[in-house]
């Protein structure tokens, strides 16, 4: 069966445009610059049946389209209907000249006026005075021929049928009605749109293709296509056709940034900045770790001189005194080591943030940003400043995140911007002048989304070794009562003169008070650790998975846009191939 090429060409064209909208929608794409829809009302192309009434002009729609048209043998169509059809219109007309209702010939005549092809319908009968007049009038004096097909319909009616011998009779007769025209020249058609309808209900086949044939269906849509080729009506699908390929093309561009070296280079800038935070971590667990074996060593040795107390020639009074002035100066150290302790973390947290800071401020990290931006302003460009889309989406604000933070959120500093010293108000201040004392103030600002937990001050390990200190207080003062108890002993030991029996009474309570600091000497050492570790945990852990979640995001972006390339690559060439297929025929 001949296909209609202006119906499957702008069929083909709206299947195209649903999909490229439907992939753009569901890739989060810009699709403000594709058409709204393959052709409008204004610049739909129109086919226009005319003719005089009962010559069958909805029957050649129905047969055409199949629609589901009414037909019918009175005047059927009493006013202009219009058929959206595969992205074109098919309007069917009243007929012409009726003397029945003279209103049929002004809305015809409205409709004629925006036809891109006329199709003229007359029956077997041929032209009669006033349908041939009419005919005179559109095609000679309005000039109108160059937009017209002439249909003859209702063939079966003959006495041959519809065959060549008879329509050679009626063409005859036709052109001298015609002149100066030529049958060739309108394209002239035979129809029996009955023997049509009745092909498509048989089941036998072979009279199915004998009824197919008499109806004179593939002649009539060759010459509609060829029309169509010869006046380049085909050239008004290219518009929307050109339109939907430069907008991939685009598309395609953007994403293929996604692949460069600058995004890639952008990438790594976000991993050396998580190095410095991963390496800045160890350099202060191994820092507060040397300083936690320090004052680990200081306790052990205070115990050891109270326990060197323990001595024949000390009463019980200067023993107990030693071991009470040894638990009075193990808080001292655990107070002093505080200090040292939130020095170390807080140094640490401004190295790491002059690190960042001068990273930031490199010339490689200023040239990478700088293209970065370059690319979002040309794509925005692109899109006539419409939001962005494609791999671009989101980079500005990760830019922002990384190497501007401060511009992330006047007044509300992330970590970011604090540990690179660019928080606004209090939290940069601070930094930058090492007022510890305040540090809890500076960092308790609310924060942006960057990060979720709010930086926590330092631990004080005074108070948490001071509860350590209390829960083991017992064991303490055991070994001061035990001590009392032995120095009683002692002393009977002492007067019986029995020297190794006083040696050894006393060494076993030496070693107690020595097991009992060491005992909180080992707990204190792991305190400090642990609090250390939770701090830094809650305070720079949660920045690294900030830049693992940015780093995963840009992958991510990437396989996305490559999946999506894929996708619009596709498209994009089949939008190519219809544009080719249409320029073949125009």
């Amino acid at each position: 069966m001949e296909e209609f090429k202006l119906s499957k060409f702008t069929k083909q064209g709206v299947k195209i445009l649903e999909k490229v909208r439907r992939e753009f929608k569901s890739c989060n794409l810009d699709d403000s610059a594709l058409p709204k829809v393959f052709s409008d009302d204004d610049s739909a192309i129109k086919l226009v049946f005319i003719g005089q009434f009962g010559a069958g002009k909805s029957s050649i729609i129905k047969m055409l389209t199949g629609e589901d048209v009414e037909v019918g043998a009175d005047i059927t169509t009493q006013s202009a209907k219009v058929y959206p059809w595969n992205g074109i219109e098919i309007i069917d007309t009243p007929g012409i000249h009726t003397e029945l209702r003279p209103d049929h010939d002004e809305l015809t005549y409205e409709q004629i006026n925006h036809a891109a092809l006329l199709i003229f319908v007359i029956t077997n009968e041929g032209f009669s005075q006033r349908i041939g007049d009419h005919f005179r009038t559109l095609a000679i004096d309005q000039k109108r021929a160059a937009n017209m097909v002439l249909v003859v319909n209702k063939m079966d009616r003959t006495s041959l049928g519809n065959v060549p011998e008879q329509q050679e009779i009626i063409a005859e007769d036709l052109e001298k009605i015609i002149k100066p025209y030529k049958t060739s020249d309108l394209y002239l058609s035979f129809l029996d749109t009955s023997s049509y309808f009745d092909s498509v209900e048989e089941k036998d086949n072979e009279l199915k293709t004998e009824l197919f044939e008499i109806s004179g269906h593939d002649v009539f849509v060759k010459n509609l296509n060829d029309f169509v080729a010869s006046h380049k009506v085909l050239a008004r699908i290219s518009k929307p056709l050109y339109i939907i390929a430069d907008v991939i093309r685009s598309t395609l561009n953007s994403n293929d940034s996604v692949d460069d070296k600058d995004i890639e280079e952008f990438k790594k800038t976000i991993e050396y900045r998580k190095n410095l935070l991963i390496e800045g971590k160890r350099q202060c667990m191994r820092d507060i770790k040397d300083i936690a074996i320090a004052c680990r060593n200081e306790v052990i040795a205070q115990g050891r001189l109270a326990a060197n107390i323990i001595q024949p020639e000390n009463n019980k009074e200067t023993m107990e005194n030693a071991i009470k002035d040894a638990q009075l100066e193990v808080e001292r150290i655990v107070v002093s080591y505080n200090n040292k302790i939130e020095d170390c973390l807080f140094n640490s947290l401004k190295n790491i943030g002059e690190e960042i800071k001068n990273y930031n401020e490199s010339n490689f990290v200023k040239q990478v940003n700088l293209k970065i931006n370059n690319k979002i302003k040309m794509e925005q460009q692109s899109f006539n400043n419409q939001a962005i889309g494609g791999a671009l989406a989101g980079l500005g604000a990760l830019i922002a995140k990384f190497s501007n933070p401060a511009a992330v959120a006047v007044g509300t500093p992330t970590a970011f911007a604090i540990l690179a010293g660019k928080g606004v108000g209090l939290g940069a201040d601070l930094l930058l002048k090492g007022e510890i004392g305040l540090l809890s103030k500076a960092i308790s600002i609310p924060l942006s989304n960057f990060v979720t937990k709010l930086l926590t001050p330092p631990p004080s390990f005074f108070e948490e070794v001071l509860a350590l200190l209390a829960r083991n207080a017992g064991k303490i003062g055991a070994a001061v009562g035990a001590i009392g108890a032995a120095i009683n002993i002692a002393m009977e030991v002492k007067a019986a003169n029995k020297a190794q029996e006083l040696e050894n009474l006393l060494q076993s309570e030496r070693e107690k008070v020595l097991n009992n600091f060491n005992d909180i000497a080992d707990k204190i050492y792991e305190s400090i650790n642990n609090c250390a570790e939770e701090w830094t945990h809650n305070n720079i852990d949660n920045i690294i998975t900030e830049c693992d979640n940015s780093i995963q995001s840009l992958q991510t972006k990437k396989e996305i846009a490559v999946d999506t390339n894929k996708k619009l690559e596709d498209l994009l060439n089949q939008t190519e191939s219809l544009i080719a297929e249409v320029q073949k025929l125009n």
